[in-house]
């Protein structure tokens, strides 16, 4: 994180340092909105949108507002690992080619429709009149398209050395219509039972309760799944392109699992004020604990392990279904790390360390071990400020030791020790232009047509609802790229890139790399909220 804002009634966690002032503005009045959980997060992507700025999220409750989920509903990302190592250019330009007869983009869709099988089931979506009944045909023959804007398909080289397949999409005209609908019944509803909510704010909402809000959530729902058929059909055309060109010449290919992310919509989900107060609480130390070198020498053996009490007396060390070996060099990390707490001026009181007490596990069986864990949690909680022998402030070391060796997932088994004590809030959190960003999510962060995308691995972040961003982010409109960038220097950038593009004219550098934000300085802004595994380099790239 790089800033807090506190002048509004609720803070501004901001995940950049320049901010535009209307997108500014839209966040002050997200944070003074009467029904916003906790505050405001604001990714390093974010810009101006309708309402509520894109690269925004926001947790409320009791209520949902359509303009913070977007127009676009359900738009994401999906992205294949092909077992291709290479392709020469030749080939890739086949290959474009017959993705481009296969998958109408911009406003075209398909002459026929597409098998009714395809479309997500809403037998159960029993409401009166439905927008997506009266979009359902139309729906049929955009399903399989790419649409027009940022939305893309994009052949790739990823740093683990294998050719990649992105496509960036949405619900088509589906959930535009939803999402004017709804907005438009928000307002009215705003209007009749005189809401504080400004209307010039574009911010109306729904209460969950209402018939109205209640609708929305399923209609939004079934426009979210729809954009997820719709990638997967275009990603299963482009698949089958890619074994009709290649079986011509003999090269066998095959493809991982389908890795899929949204990044427009709102969803239940359960986060705890406690939890979000501690870590706030926690941050000025663990910064602190972060840039000393004993700390980043014993995380380097430690990383991941957590510490617990076994039946015989001793400690053990256990990560998911292994046990730490104990080596000298180990016990010398932690005990280095142990006495540099002394130096800190607000440090813990240490009565005396275990470290000495370390065991190797005797326990044939994992279950014996799972068991003495969660007798040791009741006693000593994550066990870091046991094993490190804190005294004074028990529980915020070993919240704060927690962090340093498990990330925020420390946060989430302190939540579980402790969930008596701990306020727990089911709220509905809008990701406007932001991905989910868990601990055991794999998400996609795409950069520009002339930059690097990436596969990355949440890092579960309690500040930011367990978000990251959902891409690089524009700098400038689509008329102002239109005006000011120089045609010639665009083209120039992914021709020497040697990056298969289609910019040919003004009207396409609405679209051109120098139209959005650094994504190197993106990614940099938000290492507490995802770690980068694969890094994908753009070969070709067929836009909307």
């Amino acid at each position: 994180m790089k800033k807090i804002i506190s002048t509004e009634k609720k803070p501004i966690k901001m995940w950049l340092d320049d901010i535009e002032e209307n997108t500014l503005g839209q966040a002050k009045n997200l944070a003074n909105l009467p029904f916003v959980f906790k505050h405001i997060a604001i990714m390093p992507d974010s810009h101006y949108g309708y309402g509520m700025p894109i690269g925004g999220i926001m947790a409320t409750q009791k209520v949902i507002v359509p303009n913070a989920v977007g127009s676009d509903i359900g738009c994401g990302m999906c992205a294949v690992k092909t077992s291709l190592t290479k392709i020469d250019t030749e080939t890739l330009k086949k290959i474009m080619g017959e993705i481009r007869q296969a998958v109408p983009v911009g406003f075209k869709k398909h002459n026929e429709e597409q098998s009714y099988s395809l479309m997500p089931d809403f037998s159960g979506i029993k409401i009166d009149r439905p927008i997506i009944y009266e979009g359902f045909d139309n729906a049929l023959k955009s399903l399989g398209t790419l649409g027009s804007g940022n939305h893309f398909i994009e052949i790739q080289k990823g740093s683990d050395g294998f050719i990649w397949i992105m496509i960036h999409s949405g619900s088509r005209n589906l959930g535009l219509q939803v999402a004017k609908h709804y907005n438009q019944k928000a307002i009215e509803i705003n209007e009749k039972y005189f809401s504080s909510v400004a209307k010039e704010q574009e911010l109306a909402f729904l209460p969950l309760d209402s018939k109205e809000g209640d609708s929305y959530v399923k209609e939004m729902n079934y426009c979210v799944e729809f954009a997820l058929v719709n990638r997967e059909l275009m990603m299963e055309r482009v698949k089958n392109i890619f074994w009709h060109i290649l079986g011509k010449e003999s090269v066998p290919i095959g493809f991982a699992p389908m890795i899929n992310i949204a990044h427009n919509y709102a969803v239940l989900e359960n986060h705890c004020s406690t939890c979000i107060d501690n870590q706030s609480n926690d941050n000025p130390l663990h910064e602190l604990l972060s840039d000393d070198e004993t700390v980043s020498k014993a995380q380097d053996s430690l990383n991941g392990y957590r510490p617990f009490v076994h039946s015989c007396g001793g400690l053990l060390l256990k990560k998911e279904d292994s046990v730490l070996k104990i080596s000298p060099s180990l016990i010398d990390a932690l005990e280095q790390m142990t006495h540099m707490f002394y130096s800190l001026t607000q440090g813990p009181a240490l009565k005396h360390n275990h470290l000495s007490s370390l065991n190797l596990c005797e326990c044939e069986s994992f279950s014996e071990i799972d068991k003495a864990l969660n007798i040791s949690e009741n006693k000593f909680g994550l066990g870091f400020s046991h094993l490190f022998g804190v005294e004074k402030d028990y529980r915020k070391w070993d919240r704060i030791l927690g962090r340093i060796f498990l990330g925020f997932s420390a946060y989430k088994i302190n939540c579980r020790i402790n969930k008596d004590t701990h306020s727990i809030s089911q709220v509905m959190v809008h990701r406007k232009g932001a991905t989910k960003a868990t601990e055991d999510t794999v998400g996609i962060i795409p950069g520009s047509q002339g930059t690097k995308s990436y596969i990355v691995q949440g890092k579960g972040n309690p500040d930011s609802f367990n978000s990251c961003s959902h891409g690089a982010g524009r700098k400038m409109g689509r008329k102002q790229a239109q005006r000011e960038l120089n045609l010639e220097e665009e083209i120039k950038k992914l021709d020497e890139q040697g990056i298969i593009h289609g910019i040919r004219g003004i009207k396409q550098l609405d679209e051109a790399p120098g139209s959005y934000k650094d994504i190197d300085e993106v990614m940099a802004n938000q290492t507490d909220l995802a770690e980068i595994k694969v890094e994908l380099t753009p070969l070709g790239c067929i836009k909307g």
